[in-house]
C-alpha cells in the first residue's frame, strides 16, 4: 500500500530470497509505482485453490495520517494488476499510511505524534468499496497526525509499544486504553517533553 492511497500485488516467490547484509530489491524493479509514490506499509496472505483464504481474517483496515480508517474485505483485494488498484480515496493533503488484516471482530488502536491514542471497536466502521473515501477514525487537534494502528484482539490482552523520537520507549497494555466510540479525541499514551520528542512510532 502506497502514500497516494494505491494498492499493489507480488506473489511472494517473486521477490529474491536475501542474506542478511545484502541490499535486497529496489521497489520500482518489482511494482510499477510512480514518481514520488512510496510504499508505506503491507499485508501477508494465503491464497488457496479458490482464491484468499478467510479463515481468520475477512477485511482490510486501512488508516491515513490524518485519521481517516477505511475497512474493505480482502476479497476485493485479488488478482492486482502490476500497475496498481485504487485502495481508498484520500482528501487533499492526506496520506495512507498502515495497513493490517482483521477479522470483523477486533479492536482498533491509533495513536498520534502528540501522545494521543484512540481505541474503538472495529464494527463502528462498516466495511466499504476500495473506490471510498472511509471515516473519521481519532480527531486530531493542531498539527497533529496519526503515528501508529494496531489491530488487537476484543480483550485487549495485546501491548501497545511507543518510541518517542529521541529513542525513549515504553510498552503499555492495550486494556488500559477504555474502548470509546471511533472519532473522538483518545486519551494520553505518553508524555511529550522536550526530553523525550514526540511520539516516533507505535504499535
Amino acid at each position: 500500500f502506497t502514500n497516494r492511497g494505491k494498492a499493489y500485488q507480488l506473489r511472494a516467490f517473486e521477490i529474491a530470497e536475501s542474506s542478511r547484509t545484502s541490499k535486497g530489491t529496489a521497489i520500482v524493479n518489482l511494482i510499477n509505482v510512480e514518481q514520488e509514490e512510496k510504499v508505506e506499509s503491507f499485508i501477508n496472505y494465503k491464497v488457496g485453490k479458490k482464491g484468499v483464504e478467510e479463515e481468520t481474517f475477512k477485511y482490510v483496515f486501512l488508516s491515513t495520517k490524518n485519521g481517516t480508517v477505511k475497512k474493505t474485505a480482502l476479497t476485493e483485494f485479488e488478482n492486482i494488476r502490476r500497475n496498481g488498484i485504487l485502495a481508498i480515496k484520500l482528501e487533499k493533503g492526506d496520506e495512507l499510511a498502515w495497513s493490517e488484516l482483521s477479522s470483523g471482530e477486533n479492536d482498533i488502536i491509533l495513536a498520534t505524534k502528540n501522545g494521543k491514542a484512540i481505541r474503538f471497536s472495529e464494527k463502528g466502521v462498516r466495511p466499504t468499496g476500495r473506490a471510498t473515501r472511509g471515516v473519521r477514525g481519532i480527531r486530531l487537534d493542531g498539527d497533529d497526525i496519526v503515528i501508529g494502528m494496531d489491530v488487537i484482539n476484543k480483550e485487549g490482552n495485546d501491548d501497545l509499544l511507543t518510541i518517542m523520537e529521541n529513542g525513549l520507549g515504553k510498552k503499555t497494555a492495550c486494556k488500559l486504553f477504555r474502548g470509546q466510540s471511533r472519532g473522538g479525541k483518545g486519551v494520553k499514551v505518553a508524555k511529550v517533553t522536550s526530553k523525550t520528542g514526540k511520539v516516533g512510532f507505535a504499535q
